[in-house]
């Protein structure tokens, strides 16, 4: 299943999608493996949100829309669902297509569009023309997805000692950058929530903000893995004890400085005057704020497929891959402050990987411990000193 969602604002339409692919075989209805992709597809001028069958034994169709957007990248919202709905005119034909919505979003000469197509039936509902400003899979209230979403969205405010809604609805008076956060927050809890009716629903969040002359899409690419290092506390001779006792057994790398979600702030220089005025004491320096500030914008980046060395006292005390978005959580039981958290797995699973970092030769222990002459809490390494470090552990086990 995937969740489309589309918001329709007065100035711009936001449409997102989660990234969660579970393959399965449609006979038995078995699910298989699950990976992470892209969802939404990008025009010059409007965007497509497929949900329900995109490929059956009868067709691609999913690829049907990337052909045709590749070849008709621009057209005027009349002519474009004309030519879509003639595209999949034998779709309702088709026994195994269960169902099979779009969701059309964009602009066109200075004025936005947004309409939802199901394909099985070849109806088309405008949405802009009726005034349905928040749509989740073609539905606002009534469904499971939407009953569960309100209560997901409610316990994020909840978290954040902000007033709980009555309705979905009541999410489009959000600021857009806390509206966008908590979309994310959503999309994640579909992903986490044990219930099986969501089980294909979830991951992260694609999303394509549209304004009356251009179209900003925010789309996460997972073909490339980055390489992080990350300092597991703040208190050099307890590292090893808290990675091992906390963070490991929770699966979560955890870090923070505070209550304060910093989702809500964008930019190191937002996250830096924020960590500077509630935590400036005596003892506090502007590099500790600075430290801070670089390391949690680093930290909100960070995505499934990433790969963490986690360093301890002295040496390197794990090599982990990241396996879910970060999120901020103030219920986690490891330390005050250290609620920035995302969730791994274990390169060896149930075996550490130890690595002096006294044993690292002298130029790759400079590049992987320091930056700019100091050690950061947080810091992206390139691809060439993972990998020496890989083939170093590699050589060691």
């Amino acid at each position: 299943m995937t969740l489309i969602i589309n918001i329709i604002l007065p100035d711009k339409i936001i449409i997102a999608a989660d990234q969660l692919k579970r393959d399965g075989n449609p006979d038995t209805q078995r699910l298989g493996e699950s990976s992470f992709v892209n969802k939404l597809i990008v025009a010059e001028n409007y965007v497509i949100g497929p949900q329900g069958s995109v490929r059956t034994a009868n067709g691609n169709y999913l690829q049907m829309l990337h052909d045709f957007t590749r070849d008709n990248p621009n057209l005027p919202p009349d002519q474009l669902i004309e030519r879509i709905l003639e595209l999949f005119s034998d779709v309702p034909n088709d026994q195994r297509a269960i169902e099979f919505n779009l969701t059309i979003s964009g602009f066109y000469e200075g004025s936005l569009f947004s309409h939802l197509l199901n394909i099985k039936t070849g109806n088309s509902k405008n949405l802009k023309a009726e005034t349905e400003n928040l749509v989740f899979n073609g539905s606002i209230t009534g469904t499971e997805i939407t009953h569960q979403a309100l209560i997901s969205m409610n316990r994020f405010l909840r978290a954040r000692r902000e007033n709980e809604i009555e309705n979905l609805e009541e999410m489009v008076e959000f600021e857009e950058r806390f509206l966008i956060h908590s979309l994310k927050n959503l999309y994640m809890q579909f992903r986490v929530n044990t219930d099986a009716r969501f089980e294909m629903i979830g991951g992260g969040m694609d999303y394509c903000v549209i304004t009356k002359n251009s179209i900003t899409a925010n789309i996460i690419d997972h073909s490339t893995v980055n390489y992080f290092t990350l300092i597991s506390g703040d208190e050099y001779q307890h590292r090893d004890a808290f990675y091992q006792d906390f963070q490991l057994r929770d699966r979560r790398l955890s870090i923070g400085w505070g209550y304060d979600d910093p989702f809500n702030y964008d930019g190191e220089e937002e996250l830096f005057q924020l960590i500077w005025n509630e935590h400036n004491r005596p003892d506090d320096t502007e590099h500790n704020a600075r430290n801070g500030a670089r390391s949690l914008e680093l930290f909100k980046r960070l995505k499934p497929g990433d790969i963490i060395f986690v360093r301890g006292d002295g040496q390197l005390v794990d090599i982990v891959q990241v396996v879910q978005f970060p999120e901020f959580d103030t219920t986690l039981d490891h330390r005050q402050g250290y609620y920035m958290s995302v969730r791994f797995e274990q390169l060896r699973p149930g075996s550490q990987i130890f690595y002096p970092v006294s044993q690292m030769p002298p130029d790759l222990r400079q590049e992987f411990v320091f930056d700019e002459g100091r050690s950061r809490v947080f810091k992206e390494i390139p691809l060439a000193i993972a990998s020496q470090i890989l083939e170093n552990v590699t050589n060691r086990i």
